[in-house]
């Protein structure tokens, strides 16, 4: 797939994007020990200057045919956490686990603006190479990636368009709640909606989900809406294939996220450039 220019794509000013997460799984890293993490850390000081730890990510490998296989660890070293080096200004984090490098962009603040993938896309492919030199250099093999992972996370707060779960159908095109008056039931306070959607040639899947929610740093109602691509190109050790695959992720994601919300909303309230 060429790179296509950003005209090719839907745009908003305001768009409800509050976190990116740009991942590539690989076969785990035996070698890999707890002295390791330290020296790591290192190597992306002093921007990132804090650091945390977390339980290990478990995430599904795709496959052809809506199937998931999930990767158990065979040796018996005891595991690592997962760990995040945070960014000082609080709005970027690397996270890394023995089979598992990822890269977030996430929003600070409602003043803050998306960056844009280019950007966010750059930041992931300068930590990544400064990982895998990493690897090299301390002898722990090489990266034999299994999967690549793009995910958007959005958050349409209460007001945008909707005030209860019964105005669903006016952000997403494919919902609507009859609110007829000869119903015994009320609107629903909380509903889930999850769907896959398969790539070209079977070179990923991307899964939707849709739900209500609370924001955790004030409380409001949302509707939290994630968009998430992962699969692998046949030929995945070559850089352009990493390239060309994340730039298809990208674009199922952009305009999937323009296929699943009405127009209304994304003129008025995100501001969609003509």
């Amino acid at each position: 797939m060429n790179q296509q220019t950003l005209t090719d794509f839907p745009s908003y000013e305001s768009p409800p994007v509050i976190e990116v997460v740009c991942g590539i799984r690989f076969k785990e890293i035996i070698g890999f020990l707890a002295p390791h993490i330290g020296l790591l850390w290192q190597k992306f000081q002093p921007d990132y200057n804090e650091f945390s730890e977390h339980p290990n990510l478990v995430t599904p490998i795709e496959t052809c045919g809506g199937q998931q296989n999930i990767e158990f660890r065979v040796d018996d070293k005891p595991p690592l956490p997962r760990v995040w080096f945070v960014h000082s200004k609080g709005n970027a984090v690397i996270q890394f686990q023995r089979d598992l490098f990822i890269y977030n962009w996430r929003k600070n603040s409602s003043l803050e603006e998306y960056p844009r993938f280019s950007v966010v896309f750059a930041h992931f492919l300068e930590h990544l190479e400064a990982f895998t030199k990493f690897i090299s250099d301390n002898n722990l093999g090489e990266l034999e990636p299994t999967q690549f992972e793009l995910t958007y996370i959005n958050h349409i707060p209460k007001g945008d368009g909707w005030e209860s779960t019964a105005d669903v159908g006016k952000v997403f095109k494919d919902f609507s709640w009859n609110n007829c008056s000869s119903r015994f039931l009320p609107h629903p306070d909380v509903f889930q909606w999850r769907d896959s959607f398969n790539f070209p040639n079977d070179s990923g899947r991307l899964n939707t989900l849709i739900r209500k929610a609370k924001r955790t740093r004030d409380g409001e109602e949302v509707l939290l809406f994630e968009l998430g691509a992962k699969g692998i190109p046949i030929n995945k050790l070559e850089s352009t294939s990493l390239q060309n695959w994340f730039n298809q992720a990208h674009e199922w994601i952009v305009k999937g996220f323009s296929d699943l919300t009405c127009d209304q909303i994304q003129k008025d309230i995100w501001l969609r450039k003509e």
